[in-house]
């Protein structure tokens, strides 16, 4: 193996390796402890939060969620999936 063949593979494994670490440490959705949406209700903003390790919806997709009706009772801080809801 020669040197550019080395480093170039060890940068490959590096760079996979941060991004393997960044998916694991992103926010995700999860429904708020203020109120916990029942099936038929319309999730809004407030209802959503953000908490790490990210197993959820992303922040970007709120937009998505937000004025949807939950399609069955959502507990508190349980990570918030598309399954979850379904347009009012």
């Amino acid at each position: 193996m020669d040197a550019f063949q080395l480093v170039f593979g060890q940068a490959v494994q590096r760079a996979a390796l941060a991004l393997a670490a960044a998916d694991q440490s992103r926010d995700d959705g999860v429904c708020g402890a203020e109120r916990q949406p029942t099936a038929g209700e319309v999730v809004g903003e407030t209802d959503i939060d953000f908490r790490r390790p990210g197993t959820g919806i992303r922040p970007t997709q709120t937009s998505l969620i937000v004025g949807m009706v939950a399609a069955r009772d959502i507990p508190a801080d349980t990570p918030l999936r598309f399954e979850d809801v379904r347009p009012a």
